[in-house]
């Protein structure tokens, strides 16, 4: 896979949100797509659970998306060693 098609992600943050965005690169690096990946909401309210269990959702999801993407990036490095 060529370098300027590998994505990208990002994890931005806003007074009330967490939000994991993948930016992809096209057309040799001349143009760049993001898409919102993920998203939840952050309650500065410490004594409720929901925020809690919010934010520990949306990191397992992430922990599950780098999961895939490790286990990608070992396929095409053995088809690499092929090669």
């Amino acid at each position: 896979m060529p370098v300027e098609k590998v994505p990208i992600a990002l994890i931005l943050d806003s007074d009330k949100c967490l939000r994991l965005w993948v930016m992809r690169p096209f057309l040799a690096g001349k143009h760049l797509s993001f898409e919102r990946v993920l998203k939840c909401e952050i309650d500065p309210k410490p004594m409720e659970m929901a925020p809690i269990l919010s934010v520990m959702k949306f990191f397992w999801k992430l922990k599950l998306l780098l999961e895939r993407l490790v286990a990608a990036l070992d396929v095409m490095k053995n088809l690499m060693k092929i090669i």
